[in-house]
Formats: structure tokens, sequence, C-alpha cells
């Protein structure tokens, strides 16, 4: 029985959880879509505006406008005066009435020149900000957020930021109200009844219109959190074809697309219906307004019986009327109706992420950027000295929505010890299987200023009280289990997050002081899954060159160093020989190859430190015996200072000092004899891992 209520309460803990992940989605989505005033605030960021020439566009637009409201009277005098037989008068209107089209004519080409070029000068600024901005952040941000979520905001946020920020759109409401302003003076000039009509009439469907706007864009929220989600399932079911396969899941997975997409569909079709009812709506306004002002027109003709030949011989004045009283109508149905901020809209939704975007600052403050462009990297000696580091990952915004949803918990729910325990561990894994909340959106919809305070006390150490100091030149391995704090290091040397006790020293300098461009730049990496570019095996090697500048025979000696050399340039297997390329992620190569390459890349540099974080613990036995024979070879290569981050312990038996990690502290330190001598945790990797060998 008690284990029936303990599962129930899991349960409904779950449940709960869900809910209020689900509702902390529908406020991040209502935040990240901006208000009017809040995009054009951001547009000014990146629109330099030239007040001349914006000046002088709205000017033309003016005169554009008046030439436009100008013509229907002319048209009038031009036929009273052939019916006056006044032939001087005729030629004068003719060429009043050529002069302006072509003034007209001009205007508007000057225009869209001015447009064009300055559209093309802010699609290029937006572009260079967002990658500017991108590349400056952290790498705790990249970890945080999907790449796919990513890529999707940097693509589809450009476009649309790019597309809107323009003088075009700048303008347009200026020139719209101008349009209008001209049109109010000729209807109102001729019949202030008929003006007072289509005001009205104007205004009844705009209304109408507005509302079913409301039911539209519910459908249209909708529509794009389905959408969102369907991109979201289809990118996991991908990922994880071989595992659906293998458990025979095709049906399944065909059945859950399948509803999400018939669900999708509902919401499209609804959003049809409203589309054609405002058509329908707007239709009926408009040749409402059409058949109104032909009766007023004609009422007041036929009222009185002197002007009954003037209505009849005056139908084109009245076709003028109805013209420019539909165009006037549909000016002002444009204003009322459109709302300035088009929520759940994809473009203003794009665009108010790509805003929150530039609200997140990079936390590594690097404040000794060189003022100089192009300036030559000087680069480190290679020493490296940790003073008493204690260190913390950063809260992410996942974690402290998961700690937000436990003391929520713990508020409601009176457990005892042991079970209260268990039931956190189980509320926390309902979470990360069923998370679906990106990191970036959510930071809108907590309080993260307050829960850091309050959680920053309870997070974890990854590392403790570690001291120690590598010389120029030396070959230091690190060792120990997975998780204990070995790759932590790496990313302190690199600088991807920042100590908050203790001091990191580089060549007796504070490694916060040290310019990034210049620690990074000294420093070569060599990752356990190499990363590749899509692009030959040269392009590869010589990404890490400053400014580009190497030679081939420098090329040359860093493949032989490198072991590239052999099987680079067999004919056989690589024609093509450094212009192979290597495919998507180097899918054309084996791991080994790849490794290869990605230490070359490393050495291409010129660094003074090589790191190379369990360069071949993913590789078979052959990969990994000739990937080690050319790790050896870099001993006292240069003079450069080698860290080894290794759990296989054969790979850092000729270390000059090897250091033993436990638990995010240093247990031992010493050479390879030095520490079997010592008969502790470093003799039991040993040993563990021989038995394992043999077995």
């Amino acid at each position: 029985m008690q284990y029936l209520e303990k599962l129930k309460s899991f349960a409904n803990c779950s449940l709960q959880n869900e809910v209020s992940k689900k509702d902390e989605i529908q406020k991040s989505k209502k935040k990240e879509i901006p208000s009017q005033f809040q995009i054009w605030r951001f547009y000014l960021k990146f629109m330099k505006i030239d007040w001349r020439g914006f000046f002088i566009v709205n000017l033309n637009f003016i005169i554009c406008s008046l030439i436009l409201a100008y013509e229907p009277f002319l048209m009038i005098e031009l036929k009273q005066s052939l019916q006056e037989q006044n032939y001087s008068q005729v030629k004068y209107l003719l060429f009043c009435y050529i002069v302006c089209q072509i003034i007209e004519q001009i205007l508007h080409y000057q225009e869209l020149q001015y447009y064009f070029n300055t559209n093309d000068i802010a699609r290029q600024r937006i572009q260079k900000s967002i990658l500017e901005h991108l590349f400056s952040l952290d790498i705790q941000f990249f970890e945080d957020n999907k790449v796919t979520y990513l890529s999707n905001i940097v693509q589809e946020g450009a476009e649309q930021i790019t597309s809107e920020i323009s003088y075009g759109k700048f303008t347009k409401i200026f020139n719209q109200y101008t349009e209008i302003i001209s049109q109010l003076i000729f209807v109102y000039c001729q019949s202030p009844q008929i003006f007072l009509f289509v005001s009205v009439i104007a205004i009844i469907g705009a209304i109408i219109n507005y509302f079913i706007n409301i039911k539209k864009q519910k459908s249209e929220k909708n529509t794009d959190f389905q959408n969102e989600y369907k991109v979201f399932a289809l990118d996991d079911i991908i990922t994880n074809i071989h595992l659906i396969k293998i458990f025979n899941k095709e049906q399944n997975e065909i059945e859950n697309l399948t509803k999400i997409i018939n669900d999708n569909s509902k919401n499209q079709n609804q959003i049809e219906y409203l589309k054609q009812l405002k058509y329908l709506i707007r239709n009926f306004c408009f040749h409402a307004m059409k058949l109104g002002i032909i009766l007023l027109l004609v009422i007041s003709g036929l009222e009185d019986s002197q002007n009954k030949s003037i209505i009849i011989n005056s139908l084109a004045e009245i076709l003028v009327y109805v013209y420019s009283a539909i165009l006037l109508s549909k000016d002002i149905s444009k204003v009322i109706i459109s709302k300035p901020a088009k929520y759940y809209h994809k473009k203003y939704k794009y665009i108010g992420k790509v805003m929150r975007l530039f609200e997140i600052k990079p936390k590594i403050k690097d404040n000794n950027i060189s003022s100089e462009k192009n300036q030559p990297i000087q680069y480190l000696k290679g020493s490296i000295k940790f003073e008493n580091v204690n260190f913390k990952y950063p809260i992410t915004t996942d974690s402290l929505f998961k700690q937000k949803q436990i003391d929520k918990q713990d508020s409601e729910v009176d457990y005892d010890s042991s079970e209260s325990e268990s039931s956190l561990q189980d509320c926390n894994q309902e979470l990360d299987s069923h998370s679906s909340l990106d990191g970036f959106d959510s930071q809108n919809s907590l309080d993260q200023t307050q829960l850091k305070d309050k959680y920053k006390l309870q997070r974890k150490y990854v590392l403790q009280n570690i001291n120690f100091e590598i010389k120029p030149g030396q070959l230091v391995a690190f060792v120990g289990m997975s998780g204990s704090g070995k790759s932590t290091l790496v990313k302190l040397i690199e600088r991807y997050y920042d100590v908050e006790e203790g001091v990191i020293m580089l060549d007796d300098k504070n490694i916060k002081d040290i310019p990034l461009n210049y620690l990074r730049g000294s420093i070569g990496l060599v990752n356990q899954e190499p990363s590749l570019f899509d692009n030959d095996i040269e392009y590869n090697i010589t990404y890490g060159c400053q400014d580009g500048k190497y030679t081939q025979e420098e090329l040359r000696q860093i493949c032989d160093v490198s072991g590239v050399s052999e099987f680079v340039f067999d004919e056989q297997r690589f024609p093509e020989g450094l212009k192979t390329l290597v495919g998507s992620k180097g899918i054309k190569l084996s791991g080994g190859q790849k490794q290869r390459i990605a230490i070359a890349r490393a050495l291409m540099k010129k660094p003074s430190i090589l790191i190379l974080d369990e360069a071949t613990s993913s590789l078979d036995a052959q990969s990994e015996h000739l990937v080690q024979k050319y790790i050896d070879q870099l001993m006292g290569y240069r003079g450069i200072t080698i860290i080894v981050i290794a759990h296989r312990l054969s790979t850092i038996v000729k270390s000059d000092v090897i250091y033993v990690m436990e638990n995010g502290e240093i247990k031992e330190y010493g050479n390879h004899s030095q520490l079997i001598a010592q008969n502790g945790v470093y003799k039991r990797l040993v040993y563990h891992q021989i038995q394992i060998h043999n077995s």
C-alpha cells in the first residue's frame, strides 16, 4: 500500500512539473514578442540615419501625394475647358498634366534608389552585428542552448530583421498618413457628406476585422507553437533513427507525427477561413461605399431639376469621387486594423528573439583588448600555476528552473527524509526527460537574480583546493575517473570560465589580465572528438594560422610531425592530397586520421601550450598506437608545454609530472615510478586497467 501511495505521489509530482513547465513556456512566449516602441528603439542601434536624405525622400513623397490629389481636379478642369472650347486652357492643362507625370516618375525613381542603397547598407550592418555579438558570448551560452535553436534564431532572425530594418519601413507610417491627408483634402472639398459616409463605413469594417484578427492571432499562436514542436520532434526522431529501427518503433513514431500534423492542419484551416472572412467583409464594405457614394451624388443632384443634366453629364466626376473615396477608406482601414506590434506573427517573434539575444552580455570580460587591429599575437612562454583554486559551474537557467520546482514541491508536500529525497530525484529525472524549454527562451520567465542569490551557496564544487605549477616545456598529465574535474581544468586554462576563489597565473600574470586573443592564440587544443569543417584537409590544418599566413614548407613539416603525411600524401588513397574534402564533420576520414589532423591544426598555431584532452580515448587500439606514437614525438618539440588529460594510463607513463584527481581534488602527484611506489590511487587505477586489458 505504501508503495502504491509513493508511486502516486511521484506521478503527481511529475504532472505538476509538466503543468508548471507549460505555464513557463507560455509566459516566455508572451514576453518574447516586443512592443512597437521596443522594435523601433532596437532598429536605431543599427540604422545610421541620413537625416538629409530622409528629409529629401519624405519631401519627394509629399510632392507626389499632392500631385496625386491634384490630378482629379486637373481632369475636371480639362473636361470643362473642352466643353467650353477653351483650347488655350486645354493646352495649358495638358502641359501641366504631363509635367506632373514626369515629376512624379522622377521623384519615385529617386525614392526607390535611396531605399535600395540604404536597405543594403542596413542589411550588411545587422548581419555583421548579429555575428559579432554571437561570437562575443561565452562558451557557457552555447553549452546551455541547442545548436538547432541558435542557428534558427540567427538565420530566421537575421532574415526578418533585414527585411524590416529599412528606411521604407521607417517612413511607411509617415508616408501613409501623408497620403491619407492628401486624399482627405480632395474628398472633403468635394462633399463633406461623402467624407462622413466613407469614414463611418471604414471604421465599422475595421472594428469587425479587429475582432477577427484577435481570433486569427490566437490560431497563429497555436500554429507557431505546434510548428516548433513538430521541428523538435522531427529533429529528435532523425537523430535517434538507429534506435527507432532497433526497437521497431517506426509505426509508433509515424502515428505520433501524424497526430501533430493533423492538429497543425486544423489550425491552418481555421486561419485560412478567417482570412477569407476578412476578405469578404472588406469587399462588402468597399462595394457598399461605392454604391452609397453614387446614390448620394445622384439623389443630391436630382433633387434640383436644373442639376439633372449636370448629373447625367458628370458620371466621370462621380467615378473619380468613388475612386478617391475608396482609396481613402482603404488607407483608413489599414491604419485602424493593423496593430503596431503584430503579436504571434513569425516576423516579429523572431525579431523579439534576436532582441533578447542582444540583451545577453558576455560574462568573461576582456579588459585588455588591443586597439590596434591585426596586431601580432604575443605568445606566452608556457608556465601555468593554480593557487588555491575552487570552482563551481555557473547556475544555468535549466538548473534554476529545476530548483524552483523542487522548492515548490517541498512547500506543498511533507515527506519523511528518505521519501523526500527519492521524490525529488524522480522529479528531476522527469524534468530532464521531458524538458522542451530552451534555456534562452526561459530566461525571461524566471527571476534569475533572486534565484541565483538564493542558490549560490548550494552549488557543488567541481574543483577544490587545486594547487600545482607547470614549467615551460614540461609534459604534464592529469588522470582520474570520469567526472573527477580533469576537463574542467582545460576550460579554466582556456578561460571559458572565471574562477571565484583562488587565482590562475600564466607566465606569472593573472589570467584575467591577459588579453583573450593572446591567451587562446598561445594554446593548442585537441579534443576527444575533433571538429572538422566541411572543407579540404589543408583548410582544416591551417585554420588556426594568424591571418592565414603560412608556407608550404611549414605545412609539410607539421604534417610529418603529426603523422598526417602518412596518409594524406598517399596518391592511391588520397589522389588530391591536402585538397581532399573531408565531408561534414570529417565523415570521410577515420578516427585516427581526424585526430592527427586535429593535432596538426593545433601545432600550426605555433602554440606555447598544447593540451590533449582525451585525444586517444575514442580510438581503437591500432589507431591509438599510431596517434600515441606521434604524440610522443612532440615531447620537446619547440619547447612546447604539453598537458595530457587521460584516463588511459598507457598514454601518460612518460610524463614529467602526473596529477591524480578524484572528486575534484588532487590526491597525488609525481612521475610514474613515484606514484606506483606511493601505493595509492594511481596504483589502483593502473592495476584496474591492467585487469580490464587482460580480461
